[in-house]
């Protein structure tokens, strides 16, 4: 057992715990975008970071373990600061508009949006052309998909397809089906 604060309350991680699941079984909220409990770290949204006296930057919550004694700290203003510009990146090439989209109300990015007081946009990056995929039962849109990678886990993870990937390629980075143009999957 190890033994640490986080917001300085007392508390205790077994062996394999990461600070985000001891946080989130003690009641302690830390923001996420692509953390799934069924999966093993994504680690691609970067909205957990916490501060651990000590340890110069941030530190991702969800794939790191606790020290014994550490002073974690999962709420100041760099903390908020940092998100918020995460949440700017992430809305460069998505509508701040919700009320025009089909989710509106129920999703994820626009909560975290408003949570972190993005209501413009500083960035910009020129024009690119996203398309529509089709693959049977599933559409892909690439100008709303923000790569967080959870469909991609969940579909290899837990429903044992490995029916698809993410195709890096910066700027041009998308989900595709694993090594072909076919979706060769359940249709989950």
């Amino acid at each position: 057992m190890i033994e640490f604060k986080i917001d300085g309350k007392k508390v205790v991680a077994r062996e394999g715990e990461t600070i985000l699941s001891v946080a989130r079984r003690e009641g302690i909220y830390m923001p996420t975008l692509c953390y799934l409990t069924k999966v093993s770290p994504i680690a691609s949204c970067r909205m957990c970071v916490v501060e651990v006296d000590g340890v110069d930057g941030f530190v991702l919550s969800c794939q790191t373990p606790p020290t014994q004694g550490a002073n974690i700290t999962t709420n100041s203003s760099s903390l908020f600061k940092e998100r918020q510009n995460i949440m700017k990146l992430y809305d460069v090439n998505h509508p701040l508009q919700c009320g025009v989209c089909d989710k509106s109300g129920a999703c994820e990015l626009q909560n975290k949006t408003l949570e972190f007081g993005v209501d413009s946009q500083e960035f910009s990056a020129r024009d690119h052309k996203r398309g529509l995929r089709k693959w049977e039962f599933i559409a892909y849109d690439e100008s709303l998909c923000i790569l967080c990678e959870r469909c991609v886990h969940v579909c290899n993870e837990v429903i044992g397809d490995d029916a698809i990937e993410i195709c890096f390629g910066g700027y041009n980075s998308r989900i595709q089906p694993k090594g072909t143009e076919e979706l060769d999957c359940t249709n989950c």
